[in-house]
């Protein structure tokens, strides 16, 4: 994997640091959009999917926890994008790492020319099925969070003669594999706090909240009023024994 500049790592540093600001009031998700997207310009991609999904190789290529992407010409490209990277790359990454219940595998980043054998002439196959949605060339991160689950971004260019280097295959490889939160279904463990006294509306509600949405928003979410939230928010205060959002964030960020 090639070395990577001092310009790459500065912007590197520029780009988490961008995501990962303290002081931008931005939900979970929408620092993984930022982060996303800054990346795909720092290796000039036109388009990009994130998602964490099941590990098993039986399950179906829709069957995703989270799913974020950016810069397709329209829902039918994405999606048959999202189709074509889960039947082919994905299966293969899967197969180069060992995913067990013990250990912590170690996650890889590939691009098109490492799994798939470049034959322009050849009418049905791999890169056939990728010339199809429109894409000439990609490169694939996949980061195993756990024997069962894993995460992966893939990020697209549309223009045959321009290919991803091995410089743009290090600058993925090195943020996307060295940023746990990007991998998170969400920043909290729900195990982690007694919440089975909670109902499933209050845990929704719950979920949000740690995920750094605003009342507002968390009502816009789920279909409420900002009043009825309040509500809920008074009701799992009292479940929970905390009076405050700062005693239920460190309820479950610190399991006090």
């Amino acid at each position: 994997m090639a070395a990577l500049s001092n310009q790459d790592a500065v912007g590197l540093i520029e780009i988490l640091a961008a995501a990962a600001d303290p002081n931008r009031d931005a939900s979970l998700e929408a620092r993984r959009r930022i982060l996303f997207s800054a990346l795909a310009e720092a290796i000039e991609a036109d388009a990009w999917i994130w998602m964490c999904r099941s590990a098993d190789e039986a399950a179906p290529v829709d069957g995703t926890h989270g799913k974020l992407d950016d810069g397709w010409a329209d829902d039918q490209q994405r999606e048959a994008a999202f189709q074509t990277l889960g039947q082919c790359p994905l299966r293969q990454l899967l197969a180069a790492v060992p995913l067990s219940s013990t250990g912590a595998p170690s996650g890889v980043t590939r691009t098109k020319n490492d799994l798939i054998e470049s034959n322009p002439n050849q009418e049905a196959g791999p890169e056939s099925a990728w010339r199809a949605v429109g894409v000439n060339d990609f490169i694939v991160s996949l980061y195993p969070i756990d024997y069962a689950t894993y995460s992966a971004v893939g990020y697209c260019r549309r223009d045959a003669e321009k290919q991803f280097t091995d410089r743009d295959r290090s600058v993925l490889d090195v943020l996307f594999q060295h940023v746990a939160w990007l991998h998170t279904e969400s920043p909290i463990q729900l195990g982690l706090a007694p919440t089975s006294a909670l109902s499933p509306r209050e845990k929704e509600v719950l979920v949000l909240l740690l995920e750094g949405y605003a009342r507002k928003e968390v009502a816009a979410r789920l279909h409420l009023s900002a009043h009825t939230v309040a509500d809920y928010l008074k009701v799992i205060y009292k479940k929970l024994g905390v009076s405050s959002r700062a005693e239920l964030l460190a309820k479950f960020i610190h399991n006090s």
